[in-house]
């Protein structure tokens, strides 16, 4: 017990102990985690958002050594370093954009997603095959301007589905998986102890692995385009004009 003090008399107050107050933790960020990902466009916005991330953050670590082999010479990375500076910039622009493109993501997100995995999956390999470094260059803006675009749409379309104090977890979530992913495909494609490929093997398994991921996303395009119906602009407005009625934190799903 606490004793505290107020209005001239000491109170009594039931003091939690840790285990308790961890167990109320876990069981909300469970609780808003088991809200969020039950949701089938949730789950596979976040599908894509942790296999892109984890396929960006993997070519972005290892696209040095692959311009190197493709011409190693010493002035080349004066360019390397001009090219990152022109990805980031064109990519802000790309991702700025997004604003002014009006389509009804749930319908077409899938398929979006598939069309820019495939072409990941032929700038990767194209990268990996060609002995033209600016070739190489225009393959590598063209993958970092397509994944800062999807990834902008992704985070929108996440966020504007789940509760505003879930963002940070569902984010979090996302990209931890990410990291793991990449954790995984460098012992597998890059260390010794696994397949230890060069740069140019590895950029083709990294073609592989965005070319898989645009095969699933072209099942689920197929099956919301056959079986999902389209969102009316009506139908929408209606949607955002009734007030959703939220139960106080905690009490939103039972643990």
């Amino acid at each position: 017990m606490k004793s505290v003090f107020t209005c001239g008399v000491n109170v009594d107050v039931p003091k939690q102990d840790f285990t308790s107050k961890s167990k109320a933790a876990f069981g909300l960020l469970w609780a808003d985690a088991k809200f969020a990902f039950s949701k089938s466009d949730i789950l596979k916005w976040s599908i894509w958002w942790a296999f892109g991330t984890c396929g960006n953050f993997q070519v972005g670590n290892y696209i040095q050594p692959l311009w190197e082999e493709i011409a190693p010479v010493a002035d080349n990375e004066i360019y390397n370093g001009g090219v990152e500076a022109v990805t980031t910039l064109l990519g802000a622009v790309a991702a700025f954009s997004v604003a002014y493109v009006d389509f009804d993501w749930n319908l077409v997100g899938d398929l979006v997603l598939c069309i820019i995995s495939l072409i990941d999956a032929a700038t990767l390999v194209l990268m990996a095959l060609t002995d033209d470094i600016w070739v190489a260059y225009v393959s590598y803006v063209v993958f970092r301007m397509s994944y800062q675009t999807m990834i902008t749409i992704i985070s929108y379309q996440v966020a504007k589905e789940i509760r505003p104090d879930s963002y940070g977890l569902i984010f979090g979530v996302n990209t931890f998986c990410a990291l793991l992913l990449q954790t995984i495909l460098t012992m597998v494609v890059v260390e010794p102890f696994g397949l230890g490929l060069g740069p140019r093997k590895q950029f083709v398994v990294y073609g592989g692995y965005f070319g898989s991921l645009g095969i699933l996303f072209l099942g689920f395009a197929v099956y919301v385009l056959c079986f999902k119906k389209p969102v009316t602009k009506k139908e929408s407005w209606e949607q955002e004009s009734v007030p959703r009625e939220e139960p106080p934190v905690g009490l939103t799903e039972s643990f």
